[in-house]
C-alpha cells in the first residue's frame, strides 16, 4: 500500500528518497519507509489513546489529521527538507487508522472485559449514526443487525452499547464488529436505557442520528429515504410511520392495540415548526412518542442539549416533546419504514410498577418546563395541545400509581410508606389531572345529553309549530264559517222581515180573503180522499 501511495513524482517523499546518495544510506540515514515506521512506532500508542477518547473533545478525524501533520513535519529530517504532498499526509493517516483497526479487530476474536471498547469505524463523518442499546436481546439481535447492515445507504455507522447483558448479546455484537468495521461495540454495567442512549449519542459522528431498539427491524431503504428528505428540506427532525408484528400469535388478543399502532391516519405535507406539527398530530390522534419513529439532526440535538432523562421509565414522552418544541423545521414521511416487534418480554408488555408512575410524572414536569420556555412562540391551538399532552402524561402517572401498592415504593426507591412528600409530588398533581380528566368526561357526557335534549326540544318545537300552523288554518276556516253564518242569519232575518211586511200589506189581505174559500175547499177534498 505504501509504494503505490507514495509514487507521486518529483517533489514527493518518493522522489526525495530516490535522490538519496549511497553515502547517506551508508551513514545510516533512514529510508522513507523506515523513517515513517520509526515515527509511527513512537506515536501510535499515544495516537490510539487520543482516538479512543476523541468523543470527549476532538473528532477522530481531527486527531488523525493533526497526527499526520505532525509526522509529516518530523519526516523532513529524513526527507531532505521536501514538504510532503496531501497524498503523503493521507498515507500517514491511513497507516495510523489501519494499525488502529487491526489492533481492534484482534480484540474482536475474544469476548472483551467490561472496560474494553471495540471501535474500528472508518475515519470521517457518516450520513447516519444508528444507535442500538442492547440488553439481553440475543434472540433478536442478529436479525436486527442484519437489517441495518444491508441498508441501501452505505454511509452509516452502527453504535451498539451493551448495557450489562447476561445472555449472549455481547458475543453477537463482537462477531458483527469483526465482520463489518462500521459496527462499534461498547460495554457498560447496567445503567438503564436512557443512560445507554445518552452515552451512545456522545459517541456518534453522523450527520443524523437514528435510535433503533435491539428487537425491531428496518426496511432496507429506510435510512436512505429519511436522510434524503432531511437533506432536501434542511430538517431538524423527520418523523416516520411504522407497523407492529407479533412474535407470538397468542399476544394478539392480549395486546390488540399494537395492530394499528404507529400508523398515522393522515399525511402531513410540507415543512412545519416542531410544536405546530406536534399539535397537528395530537389533534388527529396521530401522536406517537417512541424515538425510533424519527430521524434527528445531530447538531440540532447538541445545540439544544437534548437527551433522555436518566434512570426513569417512559423517558420517550419527555424526549419526544422537547425535541419537537425546540425544532424549527420538521416534516412527516408517511411510509411505514420500521417494524415493531411485540413479544412477551418487551418493555411494552411488562406489568406496571412504581417506576412507571414516577417516570410519567418526571416527564410531565420536563414537558411543562419546555412549554413555559417556548409558549410565547406558539399559537393558541399549539399551546392547548402541548398542555393537553402534559396533562395526559400526568394522568398516566396517576393511573399507574393506583395500580401499585405503597410497599413497592420503599422496595424500589427506599421511600417510607407514609412519605407524604412523595405522595404530594407524584400523586397529588397527577390526581388533580386525573380528576380533571374525569370531570371533562362527565362534562362531555352532560353536554352530549344536553345536546340530545336540545334536539328533542327542537323536534317538539317543530311539531308544535306545525300544529300551531294547522290550528291557525282551522281558526281562519272557523272565522270564515262564522262570517258566512252571520251573513245567512242576516239574510234570513231580512226575509222574515219582508214576509212580515208583506203580510201586513193591504194587497196580501185582499188576496188572502179571495183565496180563502179555495183553500178551505182544497182541505176538504184532501180529507175526503184520505
Amino acid at each position: 500500500m505504501g509504494e503505490s501511495t507514495y509514487s507521486r513524482g518529483e517533489g514527493s517523499l518518493s522522489a526525495a528518497s530516490e535522490a538519496m546518495t549511497e553515502e547517506e544510506e551508508r551513514t545510516g540515514f533512514p529510508t522513507r519507509e523506515e523513517g515513517a515506521n520509526l515515527v509511527l512506532s513512537e506515536s501510535v500508542a499515544a495516537l490510539r489513546e487520543r482516538i479512543e477518547s476523541a468523543h470527549d473533545g476532538l473528532t477522530r478525524a481531527a486527531v488523525v489529521a493533526e497526527a499526520a501533520s505532525k509526522m509529516a513535519s518530523q519526516s523532513e529530517e529524513f526527507a531532505g527538507g521536501i514538504v510532503p504532498t496531501e497524498g503523503d499526509l493521507a498515507f500517514l493517516g491511513e497507516v495510523v487508522a489501519e494499525r488502529d483497526r487491526e489492533m481492534r479487530r484482534n480484540q474482536c476474536n475474544s469476548l472483551p472485559d467490561p472496560e474494553s471498547v471495540i471501535d474500528v469505524r472508518p475515519i470521517g463523518e457518516p450520513v447516519v449514526s444508528v444507535i442500538i442499546p442492547v440488553y439481553n436481546a440475543a434472540s433478536f439481535l442478529e436479525e436486527t443487525l442484519d437489517c441495518v447492515l444491508r441498508q441501501t445507504l452505505d454511509e452509516i455507522e452502527v453504535i451498539c452499547l451493551d448495557d450489562g447483558s447476561t445472555d449472549d448479546s455481547l458475543r453477537i455484537l463482537c462477531e458483527a464488529a469483526r465482520n463489518d468495521d462500521r459496527v462499534a461495540v461498547y460495554h457498560q454495567d447496567n445503567l438503564g436505557l436512557s443512560s445507554t442512549r445518552n452515552r451512545a449519542m456522545r459517541l456518534a459522528r453522523g450527520r443524523y442520528v437514528y435510535f433503533l431498539d435491539a428487537d425491531d427491524l428496518l426496511e432496507d431503504d429506510a435510512l436512505a429515504v429519511l436522510s434524503r428528505r432531511a437533506d432536501a428540506d434542511q430538517l431538524d427532525i423527520v418523523y416516520l410511520d411504522g407497523q407492529s408484528f407479533y412474535d407470538d400469535e397468542t399476544l394478539v388478543e392480549r395486546y390488540p392495540f399494537f395492530q394499528t399502532a404507529y400508523q398515522r391516519k393522515d399525511v402531513y405535507e410540507g415543512v412545519w415548526r416542531g410544536a405546530d406539527l406536534m399539535a397537528a398530530f395530537w389533534g388527529a390522534g396521530d401522536l406517537y412518542v417512541p424515538p425510533w419513529l424519527a430521524l434527528y439532526r445531530r447538531d440540532y440535538l447538541i445545540e439544544h442539549g437534548l437527551g433522555f432523562i436518566d434512570g426513569i421509565a417512559h423517558e420517550d414522552n419527555a424526549y419526544y416533546a422537547l425535541t419537537a418544541l425546540y425544532a424549527e423545521r420538521v416534516a412527516h414521511c408517511p411510509r411505514r419504514l420500521i417494524r415493531r416487534r411485540v413479544h412477551e418480554d418487551s418493555i411494552m408488555t411488562r406489568s406496571v410498577a412504581f417506576a412507571n408512575a414516577l417516570g410519567y410524572y418526571l416527564c410531565a414536569i420536563e414537558v411543562l418546563r419546555a412549554y413555559f420556555d417556548c409558549e410565547t412562540e406558539m399559537s393558541v391551538d399549539t399551546r392547548a395541545a402541548v398542555k393537553a399532552f402534559a396533562m395526559r402524561t400526568l394522568r398516566s402517572a396517576a393511573i399507574s400509581l393506583e395500580k401499585v401498592p405503597e410497599c413497592e415504593w420503599a422496595a424500589v426507591y427506599g421511600l417510607r410508606e407514609d412519605c407524604e412528600a412523595m405522595r404530594a409530588a407524584v400523586n397529588a398533581p397527577a390526581y388533580v389531572g386525573l380528576q380533571r380528566g374525569h370531570l371533562q368526561r362527565d362534562i362531555a357526557k352532560v353536554r352530549g345529553e344536553l345536546g340530545s335534549a336540545r334536539e328533542m326540544i327542537r323536534a317538539k318545537e317543530a311539531e308544535l309549530d306545525k300544529s300551531c300552523t294547522q290550528l291557525h288554518c282551522c281558526e281562519k276556516e272557523i272565522e270564515g264559517l262564522q262570517d258566512r253564518l252571520r251573513r245567512e242569519t242576516g239574510a234570513r232575518i231580512a226575509c222574515e222581515d219582508e214576509i212580515t211586511r208583506l203580510r201586513a200589506s193591504k194587497s196580501y189581505r185582499v188576496g188572502y180573503a179571495l183565496m180563502r174559500p179555495f183553500i178551505v175547499l182544497r182541505r176538504c177534498v184532501r180529507r175526503l180522499r184520505s
